[in-house]
């Protein structure tokens, strides 16, 4: 499976699919005598928009499964890193200015919704063409880490890893997108 740029970013927005489904879900709960159940057409139409929602995290759930074992079986050559700079600060900026407000919309007509999906789609252009789709701290949640390495042959990459990176340490990468790469430390 080819983890490209699109599923990272979709991954990156777990937290927010997350607050999103906890704030649109719509089961009538009702424990006075005489209530009755609303029927499955009903509640399956009330969340639609939640069950949306609750595939995209189980995709995000799956698509970070695959990465863990794409990682763990890269059979390319370990490179050796010669200089190493966690770069997690950057992530910060587009938790407070993308994901918050988001999150905190009002989601209670189709129009919403629509609106909140083209926002998302235009996120996801401009971090996918601007390469900066590393820069989210809900990668940092989950934790995957940022680097910008320098490795020996003086080829500079912006790294994600499971892993603490340090200098002179050896690793594989896999290719995300040009210029950036899931990193494994190598022995």
């Amino acid at each position: 499976m080819n983890i490209g740029p699109v599923k990272l970013f979709l991954l990156s927005l777990w937290l927010l699919f997350l607050l999103l489904l906890i704030q649109t879900i719509d089961i009538p709960v009702c424990f006075e005598e005489g209530a009755t159940f609303i029927g499955w057409g009903d509640l399956l139409y009330r969340n639609i928009f939640p069950f949306v929602l609750l595939f995209l995290i189980l995709f995000d759930w799956v698509t970070l499964r695959k990465i863990r074992v794409k990682m763990n079986n890269s059979k390319k050559l370990a490179k050796q890193v010669k200089k190493v700079k966690l770069n997690n600060s950057k992530t910060i900026d587009f938790f407070t200015s993308t994901i918050l407000p988001l999150a905190f919309l009002t989601l209670n007509s189709w129009r919403g919704y629509i609106s909140i999906a083209i926002v998302i789609i235009a996120l996801g252009v401009f971090f996918i063409k601007s390469n900066r789709i590393y820069s989210n701290p809900t990668l940092l949640i989950i934790g995957l880490n940022t680097y910008d390495i320098q490795l020996i042959d003086d080829t500079e990459i912006i790294a994600l890893s499971f892993d603490i990176l340090e200098k002179d340490i050896k690793i594989a990468s896999t290719e995300i997108a040009k210029g950036y790469y899931f990193v494994k430390r190598k022995g």
